[in-house]
């Protein structure tokens, strides 16, 4: 990957996993679902073939890394800017706990990687 270049991003909603929180088989079933559908769309969708990776920025990062992304830090500038954000996000979900520190993280995969991994039938 280069500067500038354009990338796939794989969104994570958040209310909706917060809202699954508490039946996290749930939340894995969706979570796979999503991400299996986003795999079978990079494989078959001509337009989408240009697209040399996979990312997400968000505080379920982490889960991610089961499915097989590279999860990394943030540099410090958007790390700050994006767990402000992020307190802002889940106080207006209900959910902010100030004992819990969330943090945004990045989460990338090639596409190559995403594809062969998930694009099951």
């Amino acid at each position: 990957m280069h500067r500038g270049e354009r990338l796939v991003e794989f969104h994570l909603d958040s209310a909706r996993l917060t809202e699954l929180a508490e039946r996290p088989v749930a939340g894995r079933r969706i979570v796979t679902a999503s991400v299996r559908d986003l795999a079978r769309a990079l494989r078959d969708d001509p337009a989408l073939n240009t697209f040399p990776a996979v990312f997400s920025i968000s505080i379920f990062s982490d889960v991610l890394g089961l499915y097989g992304f590279t999860v990394v830090e943030l540099p410090p500038a958007h790390r700050r800017r994006l767990t402000w954000w992020s307190r802002v996000i889940r106080r207006a979900y209900g959910v902010s706990d100030p004992s819990k520190q969330h943090v945004p993280k990045l989460a990338v995969m090639s596409r190559a990687a995403f594809v062969a991994r998930h694009a099951r039938d």
